[in-house]
């Protein structure tokens, strides 16, 4: 496969890990020679971006206060992305898949 040959370039061996959902796969290769780790990740999806589930969020907290001038939506805006907490903030790094630090 084209990505293993890619690999190979680097110096690394078989992929370590290989993890699949319904959407995505990812390959990790590591001990490469150069030291570092690759991983081929999938084309962009808003399922693996954080900020994707924050605007949804907020996008559905607009919807709800269905405000209909520019003011009343900027001043909702301002209300409802304080309802978005850190531990939320927090969540929506551990669903796309970013390991805590």
């Amino acid at each position: 496969d084209e990505f293993a040959e890619f690999a190979a370039d680097f110096g690394c061996p078989a992929p370590v890990e290989t993890a699949a959902s319904a959407e995505v796969a990812v390959t990790t290769y590591t001990g490469c020679a150069t030291g570092a780790e690759l991983r081929f990740l999938p084309p962009y999806s808003p399922a693996f971006n954080p900020i994707e589930m924050a605007f949804s969020k907020l996008k559905a907290l607009l919807r709800k206060a269905a405000e209909r001038t520019v003011e009343g939506l900027w001043a909702a805006i301002g209300r409802l992305v304080d309802l978005i907490t850190p531990a939320e903030s927090a969540n929506f790094f551990t669903a796309a898949g970013y390991e805590p630090e």
